[in-house]
């Protein structure tokens, strides 16, 4: 017996970050990104029994889930011939 849960919805997602050169072939600087996103339809897909079960998630309460991630970037460049 199997089942299958899919989610469905809309997400936004911004980031940002500023490079600092350190030398002529490195850089170092800080990052920032942060995502909100809302699940508005539910699905259940189970081979034990007959029929799908098909959930829109207005009439439940949509839930909305937030990330934000901190963070340091560097970048290596070698020379180019």
């Amino acid at each position: 017996m199997s089942a299958r849960y899919t989610l469905s919805g809309s997400d936004l997602e911004v980031q940002a970050g500023y490079d600092f050169r350190r030398t002529a072939s490195f850089t170092i600087g800080p990052y920032v990104g942060m995502n909100v996103g809302s699940y508005t339809h539910f699905r259940e897909r189970a081979d034990w029994r007959r029929g799908d079960a098909d959930i829109d998630l207005a009439y439940w309460g949509r839930a909305t889930h937030e990330w934000v991630v901190l963070g340091a970037r560097g970048t290596f460049t070698t020379a180019s011939w």
